[in-house]
């Protein structure tokens, strides 16, 4: 084999032992029915539910805050929101 070919071979092996192992490295954990539980009440008692009727929602503030709380595994800091709290 020349010189050229062990490279490209050394290079190959290198590179197809470490992608694996990088992508492992770091996975995504799924949040625990405790913590995702918690920030569903804190993102609720947060925005309330609108009255059937009205125009005002929180729909996408609500999912924010929710993404947020379980990033932040259930330490959030309530928002100065004033959506769905009769002001």
């Amino acid at each position: 084999m020349g010189t050229i070919a062990k490279t490209l071979v050394g290079t190959v092996l290198v590179a197809v032992t470490t992608i694996p192992v990088s992508l492992a490295e770091s996975p995504k954990t799924a949040p625990t029915v405790e913590l995702a539980k918690k920030c569903r009440e804190l993102a609720v008692k947060t925005y309330p539910p609108a009255r059937a009727g009205t125009a005002r929602g929180a729909a996408q503030a609500e999912r924010t805050y929710f993404q947020q709380c379980v990033a932040n595994r259930g330490n959030v800091q309530e928002p100065r929101s004033t959506v769905g709290r009769g002001q």
